[in-house]
């Protein structure tokens, strides 16, 4: 009887330990695409901010397509004329989703729960804030988590030089 409760125990331990380790390896996957997803972001903020800097030297009328992927901890990429000013979560949001348009000669972006990275043009520039709105629960969001792909929004846009600087606009 006591032989058949010790490897009954040391079946539960096993399964416990096991468990941890998925929960541990699934985590620290779930951390690395985070990762992953961040810098990709923030190579395509480095896009943005050289071809308006390129249109800003360029003529009138000049134009150029970009297609930008932000996942969802980019809280918003704006502009402004003051690199200091900061905005909370739920104004990030409210100016999204009412499609205020930002202006200034500083491209900045705000990644949750970092500091905001603001980078001076050339020129002044004009643009919608962008940036990731919360989704509402559905499954298809409940099966993207599961799987680790992270929450995307894909905004489609045309830099545009005008007399004024450069225009942003999406599509």
């Amino acid at each position: 009887m006591k032989a058949t409760v010790d490897v009954w125990m040391w079946i539960v331990a096993g399964i416990i330990v096991g468990l941890l380790i998925l929960t541990l390896a699934y985590s620290y996957s779930l951390q690395m695409i985070n990762t992953v997803t961040e810098q990709s972001v923030l190579e395509q903020y480095d896009e943005i901010y050289t071809q308006t800097n390129e249109l800003c030297w360029s003529y009138l009328g000049n134009k150029k397509e970009y297609n930008l992927i932000l996942n969802k901890n980019i809280l918003g990429i704006y502009l402004t004329n003051d690199q200091y000013i900061e905005y909370n979560d739920t104004r990030f949001i409210d100016f999204i989703l009412d499609e205020n348009v930002s202006s200034g000669n500083f491209l900045c972006i705000k990644i949750k729960n970092k500091r905001t990275i603001c980078r001076q043009l050339d020129c002044n520039a004009t643009m919608p804030f962008l940036g990731a709105v919360p989704i509402d629960f559905s499954l298809t969001s409940l099966i993207n988590q599961i799987k680790g792909n992270p929450e995307s929004f894909e905004y489609n846009m045309i830099l545009m030089r005008n007399k004024d600087g450069v225009t942003i606009s999406k599509i």
